[in-house]
């Protein structure tokens, strides 16, 4: 199953009641924890809005890794192929 949903940071299920009724988000949310442990392997992919929510910084934004470090010196093949401590 895919569930493709945006769920922003401040969302808090107890404000998404109404009237009793669960609301949309809340019943994906029950749908994919049931299908996540009925599941034997769980993936799930997310966007660049999750680490920098988390305090990672992004890569692009002007405050980005690539305004502090070249990308052809980190972020290609041969620069990994010549020093790959330096770049992992």
């Amino acid at each position: 199953m895919i569930i493709d949903t945006p769920f922003p940071s401040c969302y808090d299920p107890k404000t998404e009641r109404r009237g009793g009724e669960k609301t949309m988000n809340q019943q994906l949310i029950q749908r994919a924890a049931a299908d996540i442990l009925k599941s034997q392997k769980t993936i799930a992919f997310t966007g660049a809005g999750i680490s920098v929510e988390s305090g990672i910084p992004d890569f692009r934004s002007a405050e980005g890794l690539w305004q502090k470090y070249d990308p052809e010196e980190y972020a290609h093949i041969h620069a990994f192929y010549s020093d790959p401590d330096k770049v992992w």
